[in-house]
């Protein structure tokens, strides 16, 4: 139990008392309160009050504006529950649809911009209660992809009453790169997106696909997503190529003259899943890399061997390789050199093994029923993938 309501003899509500309540207003000065212990001097006495029939989303924006944690729900002008952000948290994370549909209802990025931001703090309430789930993480993807989704149409829209340019005449794919295609997206992701199109284009209308990109993008970052930073990824912003031209930067990707950084895109290019338009695009460019891996398995091994993002964040004498310097001087980022090194591996495999699979854990998974790893390893790279997530 964390909250009670306090009525009187009549029953009328006279407050409601939580944990939060006690820790920060009894709690925190114990020595003098002890003496007065009336749950009166601790409650809240301006609880945030809701009908039963008041949308959940809407409940969650108020307790934010509120910073209040719990609200009562009054039936006929008695109370006949109480909910807390954490539950609206849990709730929305275990029914992701309900807030997706609440999503895709939406008119404006103004809209869009709030439903981030409730997501965010919900989910990082719920982070800070209880340990965030690999379930937890695929309900975040999912709420991420609509609010990506509906943030595409809305520039769409916008696009085409300024510019006289409607996308959908064209064949073309948005591709959602990386964790969004894996549905492993945390609280607040980067940017990481793409663009094929046609072969067909014009180029005055490729011209207009690359400036749809750019300001879809600078939608999102308005929205509250990290920008794309290409200092940190080979791919490039917003990356808008015909077929064709894909095709001519997996091969050089994969060719043995391209420096370690560049080659290793051939990989990441695995993660992938189409949002908008031509799926068959996006597919046809995962069986291409797929084959090509095939045709010369060594690329992989120059991979293992080259790419930075591929080394066991331990120093030859035993011990953690740490942050140097910085506000994280002396510690690990389990990120980007634990987990990253879990899912590049398992990506490297899967490619190797001819896996389309997309999520890590269902890679690994995939690669122990085909024998490429033992279950031993499996289970330990599971439990590894789960530990850091949910840290």
């Amino acid at each position: 139990i964390s909250s009670l309501l306090v009525v009187n003899r009549k029953q009328i509500i006279k407050g409601i008392l939580t944990v939060t309540n006690l820790t920060r207003n009894f709690l925190t000065n114990l020595a003098e309160n002890i003496e007065n212990q009336e749950v009166e001097n601790y409650m809240d006495t301006e609880p945030v009050m809701f009908p039963p029939e008041f949308p959940v989303v809407e409940a969650l924006n108020e307790l934010q504006i509120a910073g209040k944690t719990h609200g009562i729900v009054m039936q006929n002008g008695k109370p006949s529950g109480i909910v807390s952000i954490h539950n609206i948290a849990l709730m929305l994370l275990e029914n992701s649809h309900l807030y997706c549909a609440h999503i895709d209802n939406m008119t404006s990025f103004d809209e869009l911009q709030k439903a981030f931001s409730q997501i965010y703090i919900a989910a990082k309430n719920l982070a800070t209660s209880s340990r965030v789930s690999r379930e937890e993480l695929t309900a975040l993807s999912s709420i991420h992809r609509a609010i990506h989704r509906k943030a595409f149409q809305l520039t769409c829209d916008a696009f085409k009453a300024e510019k006289n340019f409607k996308l959908s005449d064209y064949s073309y794919c948005y591709l959602l790169l990386g964790a969004g295609a894996r549905r492993e997206m945390d609280l607040r992701p980067q940017i990481n997106n793409a663009f094929i199109l046609d072969d067909n284009i014009a180029e005055n209308e490729e011209k207009l696909f690359n400036e749809f990109a750019a300001r879809y993008h600078e939608n999102l970052v308005n929205i509250g997503y990290y920008p794309h930073n290409s200092d940190d990824d080979v791919m490039t912003v917003n990356m808008v190529l015909k077929y064709s031209k894909w095709i001519a930067e997996i091969d050089g990707w994969a060719s043995k003259g391209n420096k370690a950084d560049k080659k290793y895109a051939f990989a990441m290019l695995l993660d992938l899943a189409a949002l908008e338009g031509d799926i068959m695009l996006a597919w046809s460019l995962r069986n291409y890399i797929l084959k090509k891996a095939a045709d010369r398995p060594a690329i992989l091994t120059a991979l293992i061997k080259q790419s930075p993002a591929i080394k066991i964040p331990v120093s030859q004498f035993g011990s953690f390789i740490v942050d140097k310097d910085g506000e994280h001087a002396g510690m690990i980022n389990l990120k980007t050199q634990s987990l990253s090194y879990i899912i590049n591996i398992t990506r490297l495999l899967s490619i190797y093994a001819g896996i389309t699979d997309m999520n890590t854990v269902e890679r690994i998974r995939h690669l122990e029923r085909k024998k490429i790893i033992p279950e031993e390893i499996a289970n330990q790279a599971v439990v590894a993938f789960d530990t850091i997530t949910e840290t």
